[in-house]
This record gives C-alpha cells, structure tokens and sequence, in this order.
C-alpha cells in the first residue's frame, strides 16, 4: 500500500498481491478464533470456544479487523 500510494502505482500484479496478503490476514483471524489459549498457573490449555472467542475481541481482533479493511476501495467509492 505505501508503494501504491506514494507513487500513484496501480499494476494488476500488485493488486493480486495487496488482496493476497488481505486473505491470508484475513485467514488469521479466522484461526485465531479456534486457537487455544493456556489457562493461567497450569500447563493445561483452554479449549472453550466461547472463551476464545470473547478473549480474541476484546484483544487484537479490532487492530487485525483495521489491517485488512480495504480502505483503498473505500476511497474510491467516495
């Protein structure tokens, strides 16, 4: 994206890899949401969802939401 910006740069070939990278973070957060977390004190690890789940929210979900929003089609909708 600096490329692209900084010097007006628009190529197929760096769109593909803009929305490439954009899947595969977007793949991340998906397996984020099934990765277990460990329990603290104990070497036993966490398996429940839901608590997975709402730990990831209220964490790095919001901040890896922002990394893959396509601010770059947003602006040209506007």
């Amino acid at each position: 994206m600096p490329l692209q910006i900084a010097f007006d740069y628009k190529s197929y070939d760096w769109c593909v890899a803009y929305y490439l990278i954009d899947f595969f973070f977007m793949s991340d957060i998906f397996v984020t949401f099934f990765t277990t977390l460990p329990e603290t004190d104990e070497e036993v690890e966490m398996t429940d969802r839901k608590v997975i789940a709402l730990n990831y929210l209220k964490g790095w979900f919001f901040i890896d939401l922002m990394a893959i929003f396509p601010f770059d089609l947003l602006a040209t909708l506007f």
